[in-house]
């Protein structure tokens, strides 16, 4: 009959764990060696700033417009239309 010694037991745990751990990094190394780099997606240069947010928008035949054309002189001033005027206020704020 073999006695196991309960440092015995410990050292085995030890063992185990630790065979987890290195096995475990090496599939994950294996898995990041073996998948393929990202390659850029071609596709128009970017523009300045964030993304493509300066690249004007071209619509295709398909797609429908959500407003139509403005009238041609809608930002024309016109004599008897008032402006607008700027008009400042004050209020209490619990924020600030």
């Amino acid at each position: 009959m073999r006695c196991i010694r309960p440092s015995s037991l410990f050292q085995e745990r030890l063992n185990e764990e630790q065979s987890l751990r290195i096995s475990t990094t090496i599939v994950l190394l294996v898995a990041a060696a073996a998948a393929p780099a990202q390659e850029k997606p071609e596709g128009p240069p970017r523009a300045q700033g964030r993304g493509n947010m300066g690249r004007s928008i071209v619509l295709g035949p398909d797609d429908v417009r959500a407003f139509p054309d403005a009238p041609a002189d809608f930002n024309t001033r016109r004599a008897g239309v008032p402006a607008g005027r700027i008009e400042p206020f004050e209020y209490d704020s619990r924020v600030t």
